[in-house]
Formats: C-alpha cells, structure tokens, sequence
C-alpha cells in the first residue's frame, strides 16, 4: 500500500507547480554563435584592425558568460523547484498517508502522468547543463584561439619591427651611398671641365694659324751702318707678315716667334748685324774672314705681340756677298699664340 501512496503523492507534487515554471522548461536552448569563420578571415587583415577583433571576441565572451550565467541561474531555479517539488510530494504523502481511501486509487492514473512530466523537468534539466557545458567548452577553446592570435600578432609586431630596422638602416645606406655617388659626380663634373680646358687648349693649339716667311738677297749688296737690309726674294711668307719693300716683318698675331738671319762675306770683307724688335735688338752677329769667302747664322726667339715689326739692321757698315752655292737669308716663324 504504501508505495502506490508515494506515486500518487509524487505526482500531485509536481502537477501542483506554477504555469510558468512548465513554459520555462519548454523554451528552446539557446543557440551557439558561430564566429570561428569570422576569427579565420579577420586573421589574415592587417595589424591595426586585430585589436578590435580581439575586442568583438571579448564582447562575444561577455555574452556568452551571461548566457552561461543565465543558463546557471535557470539551472539553479529549476534545482530549487525540484526540491521544492521534493519537499512538497514529502508533505503530500504523508498527508496522503493520512487520508487515503480506497475510492482515491481511480486517480493513480494521472499521478502517474504527472511523474512523466516531472521525470520529463529532470531531462530538460539535464539537457540545460550539458548545453552550459558546451558553451564553457567552446569559450575555452575560444580563449585559447585568442591566446594564440595574440601571440602570432606579436610575432607579427616583432616582425615588422625587424623589417623597419632593417628599412632605416637600408635608408642610411642608400644616403651615405647618394653622399658619395654625388661626391663621385662632382669629382666627374671637376674632372670633365679640366678635360674640356684641355681639349680647347689642345684645339686652340692645333688651330694655330700658319705664319712663317723666307727671304733673301738676289745678289752681293754693300749696306750702309744703321740701315735695314731689303731681303727682297720671297720663298714663302705665310700669314702675309713680311714686306720685301721695306725687309720688315710686321706680326699678324700676338705670339712666341722664332727669328734667323744667314749672312755669307767676301775675302777680306766684313758683316756685322743684328736683329731688332720695335727698335729694340734682340741678337747680334759679325761675319769676317780675311782669306776666304765664308758664311754664319744667328737666331733668337721672342715674343711678339700683334703688329709690331722685327727686321735686320746693320752695325757697320758691310758687304754682303752673294754667288751660286751662298746667299743672305732671313727667315722667321710663329711657334705658339
């Protein structure tokens, strides 16, 4: 007898919850949030967007800690009531103990649908905490992605730290390498204008105009003291320097000019000459031989400048004498401007 009391009992102590507590048991578990996609796209953007990832993923864990909080709480609710149901089905037995009667047996069958549906509060009951557990188990492992994020991004961070070392000091280079490519250039510069100098310098000189002149005496001539001699046969006179009417040559450019003056005596007879600049003499020379017919050269180098005149002039005065194998030359030329 008893025990068909304590079914009975059981089941009037569960039916005797509040309407509100059997709906809370028939709501849907709460559903999981699928973020491990987004944490694998989010991984591979860049440096300055993976903090506010981390912090969507901590407000992420702050929900999920208040779903697992509200999930506990219902647990816990629900753990209470059943003790409550406990305590409540305790009381009715022995009440029901009490007042039994035979004519109450008929209503075994709805105690026992009410033990189902308490049996069916244990299994909600049970689903609610493995499903918290889940969800701690996914938070963990959540964490521990995060964790591992984080340690790639400061792997990351170390990373590019190195690369901008590395980039300031490749930038150091390349400055001190542009300091001496631009030493180099003006060293180049400096060298390539000493070059062009000498190349003008080296042009001007192969540039250097022609000038140069020969003369003589077409035959034996005695020329008083302080005259010029009139070397009146021209051989060549390049530059248009030297006049035969007059025995001067006047410079057409200013110049250092190589002089030469060729002088041939009788027996017995006596040259004696000099070369002048502007009246100024340059060299001088004397021909004299007492038995045969002889001759001798002078010549000197100065430097001229445009038209002023050079020319023989006679000391004392002399006999010049001239046959088939001797004559008297002067001659002149123009080394360099």
């Amino acid at each position: 007898m008893l025990t068909p009391i304590l079914i009975v009992v059981c089941i009037i102590s569960v039916t005797s919850g509040h309407p509100h507590e059997r709906r809370q048991i028939d709501e849907p578990i709460c559903s999981k949030f699928d973020y491990e996609e987004k944490l694998l796209e989010k991984m591979i953007r860049m440096e300055m967007k993976m903090e506010k990832i981390i912090e969507e993923v901590k407000d992420k864990e702050k929900d999920y800690m208040s779903v697992a909080t509200n999930l506990s709480q219902r647990v816990g609710n629900i753990e209470n009531d059943a003790i409550q149901y406990q305590r409540g089905i305790n009381r009715k037995m022995v009440e029901f103990a009490d007042n039994f009667s035979q004519s109450k047996l008929s209503d075994l069958a709805d105690f026992a649908d009410l033990k189902i549906q308490h049996d069916e509060q244990i299994k909600s009951i049970a689903v609610l905490k493995e499903a918290n557990a889940n969800q701690e188990t996914e938070l963990k492992k959540l964490r521990q992605e995060i964790n591992g994020e984080s340690s790639e991004i400061k792997l990351i961070n170390i990373k590019n730290r190195k690369q901008e070392i590395d980039i300031i000091g490749l930038k150091q280079k390349i400055s001190t390498t542009s300091s001496e490519i631009n030493t180099v250039n003006r060293k180049q510069d400096t060298d390539r204008n000493k070059l062009r100098q000498e190349i003008a310098a080296i042009k001007d000189k192969s540039l250097l105009p022609i000038v140069g002149f020969n003369a003589r005496l077409s035959s034996t001539k005695t020329v008083s003291q302080g005259d010029k001699v009139v070397f009146e046969i021209v051989m060549i006179n390049k530059g248009e320097g030297y006049d035969n009417s007059t025995g001067i040559f006047t410079a057409p450019y200013t110049g250092l000019y190589f002089f030469s003056v060729h002088v041939c005596s009788g027996t017995g007879s006596y040259v004696s000459y000099a070369i002048y600049q502007d009246g100024s003499q340059l060299t001088r020379s004397s021909q004299y031989d007492n038995y045969v017919y002889s001759c001798s050269s002078v010549s000197t180098i100065a430097i001229v400048n445009k038209d002023e005149q050079v020319w023989v002039q006679i000391e004392e005065t002399s006999l010049f004498f001239t046959d088939v194998i001797r004559s008297n030359t002067f001659s002149g030329y123009l080394l360099n401007k």
